[in-house]
């Protein structure tokens, strides 16, 4: 029995790679900010237990949430 291979051999193409690489590094580092911004107001938080420092992280973790 022979053994047949159904892939095609082409050169790989990159460029859709790099662009794909680059758009994940983009969103990764607007994560990374987002999250810093999260901090900070927890870190408001944690200095000062008032409600509208409560209310604040609850808003930024909302936001955050769905620009996540």
């Amino acid at each position: 029995m022979k053994n047949v291979s159904t892939t095609v051999n082409k050169p790989l193409d990159l460029c859709d790679s790099l662009y794909d690489l680059r758009k994940a590094k983009g969103a990764l580092s607007a994560l990374c900010d987002e999250l810093d911004e999260f901090g900070i107001s927890v870190c408001h938080f944690d200095k000062n237990h008032s409600h509208d420092n409560a209310k604040l992280v609850a808003l930024e973790a909302l936001r955050d949430f769905d620009t996540w």
